[in-house]
């Protein structure tokens, strides 16, 4: 009988604990994906959905359950490196653009 009622009270404690982290853990993911989908409507790339997937993606494959779109998850991330490479080009090119009017209204050539 007394390992009954302990095994009762551990069981007990084991859920109202998976209970409270699961509402915590639940709240804190909702909140996540709502800042995402935010993000995502005034135009900003997603943080906490990458984030998320990557950690979902690496333990699934820790499980033995290979991603069959690894090849297009490798082509997108080489597409997003891209952009970015892009974006800093441009900027870049802007930057050399402001310097070379400066020189023009200095008068300093090309040398």
């Amino acid at each position: 009988m007394d390992r009954l009622a302990s095994f009762s009270l551990t069981l007990y404690s084991c859920i109202k604990g998976a209970c409270v982290l699961g509402l915590s853990s639940g709240t804190a993911l909702g909140m996540g994906l709502g800042i995402d989908e935010l993000l995502s409507h005034s135009g900003r790339d997603p943080i906490f959905k990458n984030i998320l997937g990557k950690g979902l993606d690496q333990t699934l494959n820790n499980l033995g359950y290979p991603n069959p779109n690894q090849d297009v998850t490798n082509v997108r991330n080489n597409i997003e490196i891209l952009k970015y490479r892009y974006e800093e080009l441009k900027a870049l090119n802007k930057d050399i653009d402001e310097l070379d009017l400066i020189g023009k209204e200095e008068g300093i050539g090309d040398s």
